[in-house]
Parts: structure tokens; sequence; C-alpha cells
């Protein structure tokens, strides 16, 4: 999926010179500006992201 934002975002004329670390960096930053705008709260959906993400990496090394 990543994949596919990083491709979309480069599709509406961000020009990254395909650098994926500088996309991703401009994307999380741009994520933190839309949550401040939205009053949704940044670091308590980061943890929550976080907690998936460790969910499905355990997951995966189990090969489930």
């Amino acid at each position: 999926m990543v994949d596919r934002v990083l491709e979309f975002i480069r599709t509406q004329g961000m020009n990254f010179d395909d650098d994926d670390e500088t996309a991703i960096v401009d994307l999380l930053a741009d994520i933190r500006h839309w949550c401040d705008e939205h009053a949704q709260a940044y670091a308590a959906l980061d943890r929550r992201a976080h907690e998936h993400y460790t969910t499905e990496a355990v997951e995966a090394r189990k090969g489930n």
C-alpha cells in the first residue's frame, strides 16, 4: 500500500527525486498537519498504529 501512496504522490507533481525517505518524512509531516487541522491526536493515533504494526509483525513471524 505504501508503494501505491508514494506513486500517487509522485503523480501529483510532488517530486522527491525518487527519494522514498524524503517522501515518507514529508507525508508524515503532512499527516501531523492534517491532525492539527482536524482536532485529531497524532501521538495517540501513532501509538495505535504502532500497536497494529507490532501485532502484524509478530503474526508474520509466526507464519499467520
